[in-house]
C-alpha cells in the first residue's frame, strides 16, 4: 500500500455512523475512497460509474416477464427437491 502524505493513516467515527468503502481507479491504480456518511458516496461517484450501474439495471426491461415467470416454474417443476438435512451432527 503507498500512502500519500497528505491522506489520513486512520479513520475515526461515531459508532453509530455507517462506513461505506467504495473502489475507484486514480491515476492508473485502483484505490479504495471511505466515507462516513450516506450522501458523500454518490457525490464522489463519477457519473460514468452511476450510468454502468443503471445500465445493467435496465438490461431486465428487455426481458419478457411472462417467459421468464413460465421458464422458472418449469425449472421447478424439473428440480428434484433438496433432501431434508438432518441437523443433529
Amino acid at each position: 500500500m503507498v500512502a500519500h502524505p497528505a491522506q489520513p493513516r486512520d479513520l475515526t467515527g461515531d459508532g453509530e455512523q455507517p462506513l461505506i468503502a467504495i473502489p475507484a481507479e486514480e491515476h492508473g491504480r485502483t484505490v479504495v475512497r471511505y466515507f462516513t456518511d450516506e450522501a458523500a458516496p454518490d457525490a464522489a461517484t463519477p457519473d460514468a460509474v452511476t450510468e454502468a450501474a443503471l445500465a445493467a439495471i435496465g438490461a431486465w426491461g428487455d426481458l419478457d416477464w411472462d417467459d421468464l415467470e413460465r421458464e422458472l416454474e418449469r425449472i421447478d417443476r424439473e428440480t428434484p427437491p433438496t433432501p431434508v438435512i438432518d441437523e443433529a451432527y
